[in-house]
């Protein structure tokens, strides 16, 4: 989360980078949508970021051609998804927990 942090305010400070940013971390993403939701609220934690200053792709292949595919994944004005996570997303996650019930 604390990457997610650094990111934001290395994009959105004075220098203004940019960075493409390959990740299978759901709590870079966690942080990032709620800096976006604090933002909305007038409440931003350091830098300003809003649902216009990002992207987020989900990069999916298929496993009969092995083609690639890019899905953007749309976040609202307050940092949350519009719709849910592709299927798949941040399953690995999941089947940890389950590992131990």
């Amino acid at each position: 989360a604390t990457l997610g942090s650094l990111f934001v305010e290395c994009s959105m400070g004075e220098n203004q980078n940019t960075f493409i940013v390959e990740t299978h971390s759901e709590y870079i993403l966690n942080k990032l949508m709620r800096k976006i939701g604090k933002t909305s609220v007038g409440q931003p934690e350091g830098e300003k970021i809003t649902v216009e200053d990002q992207s987020i792709y989900y990069i999916r292949r298929n496993l009969e051609s092995g083609q690639k595919k890019s899905e953007k994944i749309e976040l609202v004005e307050d940092g949350a998804l519009l719709e849910k996570w592709p299927e798949g997303f941040f399953s690995e996650h999941k089947e940890d927990i389950l590992w131990y019930v």
